[in-house]
């Protein structure tokens, strides 16, 4: 995995920059009724470092979030700031610039070289995080796919065709790939469709999506355990950014998020509220990834929770990282393609609506099953 510092990323940079400092000059405007305008400006100006550093890791240079890089910010900001003093010197004392205009240039000139130092700053950390990929046993595949499913005959096939477009451009040969999907009980097609395809099936009687999870990943023989839902589609690159995400010895484990069907006000409304959890824990949806051994060593997914056993499998795996200075990538150079039939069904708001009760049972009590839950995850179909 390399930092991404193309035309793409330049344009992202300075969009950011823009986003940044509106957000910055916001908390400003906030704090100044409360404090002292120098101590507003200096919380500000902090935070605006921070935030800067978590926009450039996510959506700019999109490398892993890590503390240490964030070390680096305050220099950058302190050779920029004595680049932009000087030019602005010889601008003014020495060229005769007219002093309202210089900082103009100095900012235009400012920009550029604030990408440079940003990305190469982040880039000496990723390229000292690359090891050997892991080679796989003689005649095994590197990465087993699986897929939970229960009565999922309708959106099965189009997963598939997306699968079959990541392996055929994987670099290591659609073979080095396997497609596991888990039967949890279906009573439709789900199982003949799967088989028909070619993928290996894996039956798996008890009703909970942890136990499919787990009881595909019993059959599965790659090195890389990857994990998708049955009504989503992937990206073509998704095999080639998993094996390169793993090659990384700083990464346990990942996801590669999702982009959405379709929008509204709603739904719009609940990704920005996931959002920032999301760049906070490093704990994303999509195709969830990570070494055999690493999931052997939690256990796999907890088969004692009905719901939020993906949520609760990467923050074991997060723990099981943390002594070892492992942590968890979001791969978003390969967005599966989620469906939207949760708010097709229960209406667009419903996270506002019936989640925060969800929410509070969890708390109390992770393995009770209310009737919502069944009928949300369990009977919905």
């Amino acid at each position: 995995m390399s930092v991404q510092g193309g035309g793409g990323a330049f344009l992202r940079f300075i969009a950011v920059g823009a986003l940044n400092t509106a957000l910055t000059f916001g908390c400003y405007v906030a704090l100044v009724h409360f404090v002292h305008y120098q101590l507003a400006y200096a919380i500000a100006y902090a935070a605006g470092i921070v935030l800067q550093f978590l926009l450039h890791s996510r959506l700019v240079f999109r490398v892993p979030m890590r503390l240490a890089n964030l070390a680096g910010y305050p220099p950058i900001h302190v050779v920029l700031y004595s680049f932009g003093a000087a030019l602005l010197h010889v601008l003014v004392a020495r060229m005769g610039m007219d002093s309202r205009i210089a900082p103009l240039l100095v900012i235009g000139l400012s920009i550029p070289l604030s990408f440079v130092l940003t990305r190469a700053w982040l880039a000496r950390d990723v390229a000292g995080d690359v090891r050997a990929p892991d080679v796989p046993t003689p005649g095994a595949p590197l990465l087993s796919l699986v897929i939970p499913a229960y009565n999922e005959a309708g959106y099965l096939p189009r997963l598939l065709d997306s699968i079959d477009a990541a392996r055929a451009r994987f670099r290591g040969g659609a073979a080095s790939v396997e497609v596991i999907v888990a039967d949890n009980a279906s009573t439709d097609s789900t199982a003949g469709i799967a088989r028909s395809r070619g993928c290996a099936v894996a039956s798996v009687e008890k009703r909970c999506i942890a136990a499919a999870r787990n009881g595909g990943a019993s059959l599965a023989r790659g090195s890389f355990l990857c994990f998708v839902d049955a009504d989503m589609r992937i990206h073509p690159e998704t095999f080639n950014v998993v094996a390169d995400t793993l090659a990384m010895r700083r990464v346990i484990a990942g996801a590669t998020g999702v982009t959405l069907e379709r929008w509204s006000t709603g739904i719009l409304l609940t990704w920005m509220v996931m959002l920032p959890l999301i760049v906070l824990t490093r704990m994303d949806t999509g195709v969830v990834f990570c070494r055999r051994s690493d999931f052997e060593a939690i256990g796999g997914y907890d088969e004692s929770r009905l719901f939020a056993e993906d949520v609760d499998f990467l923050w074991r795996l997060r723990k099981l990282g943390r002594p070892r200075g492992q942590g968890l990538a979001c791969a978003t150079r390969a967005k599966a393609i989620a469906s939207m039939r949760k708010f097709d069904k229960y209406g667009d708001w419903h996270y506002f609506t019936q989640m925060p009760r969800l929410g509070w049972r969890m708390l109390r009590d992770p393995t009770a099953r209310s009737g919502f839950v069944t009928r949300y995850w369990y009977e919905d179909r």
